[in-house]
C-alpha cells in the first residue's frame, strides 16, 4: 500500500533471493509473494516515483536494477502455463470487493 497505493491479499511465497552479489550496496534478501489486488488506486508513493500495471511483454523488456530482471523472467517462465500473472490483472474499482474476497480468498 505504501509504495503502490494498492490494498492486496498476500498469497504463497514464490521465491527467496539472497545472492550476496545481487546488490552492490550490500547483502540483501528479497522475498517474492503472489499478491492479489483487492482495492486502492495504483499510484507512486513514498520511495516509488511511479506505479502502474505492466503487460507480460512490457515486463520482459524493462531495464530493472540489480537482479530484478532475472527474477521477473524466472517468474514469467514459471507461470507460462498457469493462471495469469498477478500484476497483469486489472485493479478493482475503488471500494469494490473482488470475487475472491467475497469467497474468502483463493488458494495461493
Amino acid at each position: 500500500m505504501e509504495e503502490t497505493g494498492l490494498q492486496a491479499r498476500i498469497g504463497q511465497v514464490l521465491g527467496v533471493y539472497s545472492d550476496p552479489r545481487r546488490d552492490p550496496r550490500g547483502h540483501t534478501v528479497s522475498v517474492l509473494y503472489d499478491v492479489t489486488p483487492v482495492g486502492g488506486t495504483v499510484r507512486g508513493g513514498d520511495d516509488a516515483a511511479d506505479a502502474r500495471w505492466f503487460t507480460r511483454k512490457e515486463l520482459r523488456t524493462l531495464d530493472l536494477a540489480f537482479d530484478h530482471g532475472r527474477i521477473v523472467r524466472e517468474q514469467l517462465a514459471r507461470r507460462r502455463d498457469r493462471r495469469p500473472f498477478s500484476s497483469g490483472r486489472r485493479a478493482p474499482r475503488k471500494g469494490a470487493r473482488s470475487p475472491l474476497a467475497k469467497r474468502g480468498g483463493a488458494p495461493g
